[in-house]
């Protein structure tokens, strides 16, 4: 059976507790369920990572959502995005409905540029839209079997994918609070002479070089993966956190009381900010949307 009066649109505020009522409805008898979907929406939205929401609407009814956000692979491959949650009223479902969220949601992602997408679901049904499973792609503690990815080039990415941190959410605690920090990403110090530099700190103390360019070079610390960037480019020291969007994380701390000292720009493994929260303290985000620096057996840092 087929619906052909289903409007597919965009989500307004208005939506937001019809989106609510029908993701809780649509999972509630799943045993497969963590029944914590709807708290993910709302993560996402919190935290501005709703790249797409999407809702079906029947006689003026919203009987359907689905959600597209950005996920991150360790290869550096950018652009790609997860699918999910996706949800339909039971009353309305093998309508049609759920196709056509899945189809225009990935027509919508295609015109937005984006390379692929990806989800976690049922082996017999995600198939039919061009899903497969990729071996070399995976995402930790899910079984192959439901993970799948659709290329809209043709050329898949390998390595591990790690969604949304919003995916994270039960709804014990406010979305915001989900840590917008991953970690440390790298000290960076001011140096006058960066071959002297590398004398003092690589030489004389020890630390592994990883990698170099004219003007930087990043050493290794043996009990993390956080970086001592020496640099020429002028400033004193600073501390700079990775997250998963630089331009998300700029947003939630603007939202949080805080503010954009400098405002978001590229860099060579994927965009930067540099915020300020309520007391003063400048804070530098960035991001690895480009992929980690590539280097030749030397170090040396190569396009």
């Amino acid at each position: 059976m087929t619906t052909p009066n289903i409007l597919i649109r965009d989500e307004t505020k208005e939506d937001i507790a019809a989106i609510t009522e029908v993701t809780v409805a649509a999972f509630e008898s799943l045993e497969i369920s963590s029944h914590t979907e709807q708290f993910v929406i709302d993560a996402l939205r919190a935290a501005g990572a709703l790249t797409l929401s999407l809702v079906a609407e029947l006689d003026g009814r919203v009987v359907g959502h689905i959600a597209f956000s950005p996920v991150t692979i360790s290869d550096g491959t950018p652009d790609w995005y997860g699918l999910g949650p996706v949800s339909v009223l039971l009353a309305y479902q093998c309508m049609g409905i759920g196709k056509a969220l899945i189809q225009e949601g990935l027509s919508r992602l295609k015109s937005l540029g984006a390379k692929g997408c990806c989800l976690v679901g049922h082996p017999d049904y995600y198939p039919k839209f061009g899903f497969k499973n990729i071996t070399d792609l995976v995402v930790e503690g899910v079984p192959p079997e439901v993970f799948f990815a659709l290329s809209f080039d043709g050329r898949y990415p390998h390595g591990t994918v790690t969604f949304h941190r919003g995916f994270a959410a039960t709804g014990d605690k406010p979305a915001l609070k989900i840590p917008l920090f991953h970690k440390i990403d790298c000290v960076r110090l001011h140096v006058t002479d960066l071959g002297a530099a590398l004398v003092f700190y690589r030489d004389r103390l020890g630390h592994r070089l990883i990698w170099r360019t004219e003007h930087a070079a990043g050493l290794g610390m043996p009990n993390t993966d956080a970086e001592i960037v020496l640099h020429t480019d002028g400033g004193g020291e600073e501390i700079d956190f990775l997250v998963d969007s630089a331009d998300e994380a700029a947003s939630q701390i603007v939202a949080a009381g805080g503010k954009i000292i400098t405002p978001l720009f590229d860099i060579q493994i994927g965009r930067c900010v540099v915020v300020q929260d309520p007391w003063g303290n400048e804070l530098v985000l960035l991001d690895m949307s480009k992929g980690p620096l590539k280097t030749d057996a030397d170090g040396n840092v190569i396009a």
